[in-house]
């Protein structure tokens, strides 16, 4: 199966996120995380490893690599 992530990510993740549905509940989760924190609640929820986010969906894990690393610094 092939998600659809970045504009230019066409990537398989075996059976982590699998579905239209899931992929739009997983790119918002990530996209909506103040904190590299919140972020990993959204992959521990999704049962993706850090690894397979990262080389899976480039784009996205640059963003979490921008955000702070707990949302009480940000506030």
């Amino acid at each position: 199966m092939y998600l659809f992530m970045d504009e230019t990510d066409e990537q398989s993740c075996g059976d982590h996120v699998n579905s239209d549905r899931e992929i739009s509940a997983f790119r918002t989760g990530i996209l909506l995380a103040k904190s590299k924190a919140e972020a990993a609640m959204v992959l521990l929820r999704f049962d993706l490893s850090d690894d397979d986010f990262m080389s899976n969906f480039p784009g996205l894990a640059k963003k979490v690599q921008e955000l702070p690393d707990d949302a009480s610094v940000s506030d």
